[in-house]
């Protein structure tokens, strides 16, 4: 993907690019929106934010979006319990909350990929993409529908993989619905960040060829003169 002329549509998961505000948390995504800007001439970001530009994105990232109108998640759910008085009560409300978030997480599943679909639709006719990039699982439907109404190809880019850690039965994949969909939804390449959540074998297991999946390996530059880094 090199060469002048590439204008790329990003359907974009989060309304931020920093898990702790502009400058500060994991800088995946902004050195992956900002290798695309290198490499083409014009990225214009469908994003659930809003129209603003993201706050901290490089400056050559244009910016579209559309406002979220309800939450991806409502209550947390406890991760773990321990044997005492009311574990049976508390394992039904730990039950209860699960199927409540599943519930929750698809109808903003389905929210996104209407809202990203018609928004990535408004800026596709302004940009005239060549191609179409999908930044984690949610916005693997919408950045679908895009890629098969314009005719072009499809890029999903996945930042780890937690299907799989506990196995591939259907219901894990059904529990992890948003991630089973972004490898069976048809795409030409999968860019999967190896963090050690194997997600190689989780593409493979749910059937996508291992020639269309790149696996980046996780790390950061050394710096010159360092001995001793922890990568």
């Amino acid at each position: 993907m090199t060469g002048a002329g590439k204008r790329i549509l990003v359907i974009y998961s989060w309304p931020k690019i920093w898990s702790m505000g502009p400058g500060r948390g994991s800088p995946d995504f902004y050195l992956s929106l900002k290798s695309l800007a290198s490499v083409s001439e014009r990225v214009v970001v469908v994003h659930p934010a809003g129209p603003e530009a993201l706050a901290g994105a490089p400056e050559s990232v244009e910016a579209a979006g559309f406002r979220s109108l309800i939450p991806e998640r409502l209550v947390p759910t406890p991760a773990c319990l321990r044997e005492g008085r009311l574990l049976g009560l508390k394992k039904c409300l730990r039950a209860g909350l699960f199927a409540l978030n599943w519930l929750i997480r698809l109808a903003w599943y389905c929210y996104f990929t209407v809202a990203a679909y018609r928004a990535g639709t408004r800026a596709a006719e302004k940009l005239g993409p060549s191609l179409v990039a999908a930044f984690g699982c949610t916005a693997v439907p919408a950045a679908r529908l895009l890629a098969s109404r314009y005719r072009l190809p499809l890029v999903v880019r996945l930042f780890g993989v937690s299907l799989g850690m506990r196995g591939f039965s259907l219901l894990e994949q059904a529990a992890k619905f948003d991630e089973t969909l972004s490898f069976r939804l048809r795409a030409d390449r999968w860019v999967i960040t190896d963090d050690g959540s194997a997600g190689d074998e989780a593409a493979r297991r749910l059937g996508v060829p291992g020639s269309r999946v790149v696996f980046p390996l996780c790390g950061v530059e050394r710096p010159a003169l360092a001995e001793e880094f922890d990568r």
